[in-house]
């Protein structure tokens, strides 16, 4: 089962992991599938101004 799970300045650190694999899916789905060259980075890492450490994610993990 799926569980969404709350990600924010306050808990971040138990999350790095998680939101390492969630920055690398982006990256994977927005330039590799989608074609989204200019948001090219070397570490493969979708990140933009947006993900800073006061932004909220969801990430659903299994």
């Amino acid at each position: 089962m799926i569980q969404v799970h709350v990600v924010d300045a306050s808990n971040s650190f138990a999350y790095r992991g998680d939101l390492d694999s969630y920055f690398r899916l982006r990256h994977e789905i927005y330039v590799d599938e989608r074609g989204w060259h200019e948001l090219r980075r070397p570490d493969s890492r979708e990140i933009d101004p947006f993900d800073t450490p006061e932004a909220i994610h969801l990430l659903g993990i299994q």
